[in-house]
């Protein structure tokens, strides 16, 4: 009994130390998958002339359970396939809208549970000042001000379902396949839809007048950026103890799932203050973060997941991320506190 429970102990431990290598170096997993393939290849023929039937069906079904209790996430034609092992050991493939559609409340996603209480900050790797992009965009921001729309009677405006400026996408509306749209750059590779632009240099221009100085982190990502953020979130958790779909549903309240950003429309930016370089709720009590809160909206812009809208939004409140939807809409949603999802319910068509 002894040396049964020892052989199983370190099973257990080469097959979590190969899952943590295979979750941990994504751009090596072709590599592993085709080397499975190779042996099984191999072991077949070997076994086929060897004609021992007993130790070829032994050998693939170590394999197969070796597999199924691994957790596989697979990328390919802008979907995304997670397969989790199920408790019976047999494989459960959960699309990525099956997942997006489930309801992820606050006390379901805790990861306060597991860890400290800050696992919501992250550090910002780089962020560009109104200084650090003024060459760039020197022609536009020596301009006169533009002028900002004062007209506060926009309640009774309807909204078309079709403007690019109000599109809805959250974990239920994935980005649609046929949405294009031009990026501009903002400085080095930092870019958002180039129509949004003067919108967001005239507002940190604005935001600087009034002394504050807004920092951009991160603008437009493509798919592998919002990829590579998920699955960071994904592994950290499970290093704290989480299942992958606890750590699946609980990196979801923090970070959108991929294909479901608005990152990667280009429409929406995280935003810091020179003094405060993480994203964090504290951002929110600076002076650049409740100047944004009361300001951006004169700009086309809304603080897309507010403080008490986390069970509408599904996703905790994010103090730096702002989204563009047009200074209309904007407004409306700023003066009846809204968050965009009820906005759509009583203004789209």
């Amino acid at each position: 009994m002894a040396n049964t429970a020892m052989k199983k102990t370190f099973l257990d431990k080469l097959k979590e130390k190969v899952n943590g290598w295979y979750r941990k170096n994504p751009a090596l997993r072709p590599l592993y998958k085709a080397f499975v393939v190779v042996v099984l290849f191999f072991y077949h023929i070997v076994m086929h002339f060897a004609g021992n039937g007993k130790k070829y069906l032994c050998g693939i079904a170590v394999v197969a359970v070796f597999i199924a209790n691994g957790s596989f996430t697979f990328y390919g034609n802008g979907e995304v396939i997670h397969a989790e092992a199920a408790s019976n050991s047999d494989i459960a493939l959960v699309t990525e809208k099956e997942v997006e559609t489930a309801d992820i409340l606050p006390e379901e996603a805790d990861p306060t549970a597991y860890g400290s209480g800050d696992y919501q900050v992250e550090t910002t790797e780089d962020s560009f000042t109104l200084e650090d992009i003024w060459d760039e965009h020197a022609t536009y921001l020596e301009q006169e001000d533009a002028v900002i729309p004062t007209d506060n009677s926009y309640n009774n405006l309807t909204f078309d379902k079709d403007d690019w400026r109000i599109i809805l996408v959250n974990k239920q509306h994935p980005i649609p396949d046929d949405y294009e749209f031009e990026l501009a750059v903002i400085k080095d590779w930092m870019m958002c839809d180039s129509r949004i632009l003067e919108n967001l240099l005239l507002m940190m221009k604005d935001a600087s007048k009034d002394g504050y100085t807004l920092a951009i982190n991160s603008p437009y990502r493509r798919m592998s950026d919002q990829v590579f953020l998920f699955d960071r979130k994904i592994n950290k958790f499970m290093d704290l103890g989480m299942s992958y779909m606890d750590a699946y549903k609980t990196s979801a309240y923090s970070v959108t799932v991929p294909g479901a950003s608005e990152h990667q429309l280009g429409l929406a930016l995280d935003l810091v203050a020179a003094g405060h370089n993480v994203l964090s709720e504290a951002f929110g009590e600076t002076g650049e973060g409740i100047w944004l809160r009361d300001n951006s909206y004169k700009y086309g812009f809304i603080l897309r997941y507010p403080k008490g809208k986390e069970h509408i939004t599904g996703i905790e409140y994010e103090p730096w991320h702002f989204r563009y939807v047009g200074v209309e809409a904007a407004t409306i949603i700023y003066e009846n506190d809204l968050c965009l999802e009820e906005f759509w319910e009583e203004y789209v068509y």
